[in-house]
């Protein structure tokens, strides 16, 4: 049992044949071996890690506003999403005009 704990990480899951160094027939056997013993309850199928994180409180003290979304400041949204129809762009040559739709061309 020891032995194939060697194969198995924190979580017990069976290692990478690269993070063990076992070629393939080697790692075949390992992964048969560790099954076997997981039936025989010899072996955890898996095994819970204690985490360091602090849970947050249920009453909903430090959550962020969920209408506001996560992604972009609200300043950044609303420019990106206007409300109006875009404002018409003013002609900066002198001599140029601008055509647009109504214009027919």
């Amino acid at each position: 049992v020891d032995l194939l704990n060697r194969f198995m990480s924190d979580r017990a899951k069976i290692r990478n044949r690269r993070v063990t160094g076992n070629d393939v027939q080697q790692q075949r056997d390992v992964a048969n071996a560790i099954k076997i013993a997981r039936e025989m309850a010899l072996l955890p199928y898996a095994r819970r890690v204690s985490s360091q994180r602090t849970r947050p409180s249920r009453d909903g003290e430090g959550r962020y506003d969920r209408g506001e979304g996560r992604g972009r400041p609200a300043e950044s949204r609303a420019e990106a999403t206007p409300d109006a129809a875009p404002a018409p762009i003013e002609a900066e040559a002198e001599g140029t005009t601008i055509v647009t739709e109504e214009d027919g061309g």
